[in-house]
């Protein structure tokens, strides 16, 4: 589970805002994230994988305390077992959907993950496509990576909203 109780001010276009937001994710959920352009969709991922602080709270995985402003506790990103893609991602083209997903195993991971990420995402029919403009839009969420598929998935920009963006 994800216990996440976090606050942050943020410098939008609009000018000052708060952030303040407090959830809980039960295994195998899956959420999004909407909102205006600026609204702290980004930054809320980025306080979860620990690219950005909050100003206080606290993130719980699994039990886990990642983040508490109160212990002083902040485990670095590295040592968060989570993945993440942001807007601009890095993909080998040459490469199809199946083979950067299998490019992103660790040494101890089976091939079997690829076809478990494929079918969740029900995107099993570009496993042999080469990362195209349609097969990367389509194929986005599955480059979270197999790394991620023990532990948290999350992305900056999913692939239904590719062509529709915030």
């Amino acid at each position: 589970m994800i216990e996440l109780s976090v606050r942050k001010h943020l410098f939008s276009s609009n000018g000052h805002m708060q952030l303040d937001v407090s959830l809980g994710i039960m295994p195998g959920d899956l959420i999004t994230l909407y909102g205006p352009s600026g609204a702290g969709k980004t930054t809320l991922l980025k306080m979860l994988c620990g690219l950005v602080e909050p100003d206080e709270g606290t993130i719980r995985v699994s039990g886990e305390v990642w983040y508490d402003s109160t212990a002083g506790v902040n485990v670095k990103p590295q040592a968060r077992n989570v993945g993440i893609v942001f807007q601009d991602y890095a993909l080998f083209p040459n490469m199809t959907v199946r083979g950067n997903l299998e490019y992103a195993l660790s040494k101890d991971q089976s091939p079997t993950v690829v076809d478990q990420l494929l079918e969740l995402m029900e995107l099993s029919s570009l496993a042999g496509k080469k990362m195209t403009d349609q097969a990367s839009s389509q194929a986005r969420l599955l480059f979270l990576g197999p790394r991620a598929s023990d532990g948290i998935a999350v992305s900056a920009s999913p692939p239904w909203r590719q062509n529709h963006p915030a």
